[in-house]
């Protein structure tokens, strides 16, 4: 199984596609963001998986 890193363009993510890559990261998907507003980000998005198991999470910086 592979994910295709660095994905910028929607045309990128179609040719990976054609060539049955189908899960991807990179700028298309999300931007470059600081630990504090990701953390803020996973705490709102949480409230939208009502009946869903809801787990701890840690978060770590990478040094």
């Amino acid at each position: 199984e592979v994910i295709a890193e660095g994905v910028e363009t929607e045309e990128q993510r179609q040719i990976l596609r054609s060539k049955g890559c189908m899960k991807y990261q990179g700028y298309l998907f999300g931007k470059p963001t600081s630990i504090e507003e990701f953390d803020m980000v996973l705490n709102q998005s949480q409230s939208h998986f009502e009946g869903t198991v809801k787990l701890g999470h840690q978060l770590r910086v990478a040094s």
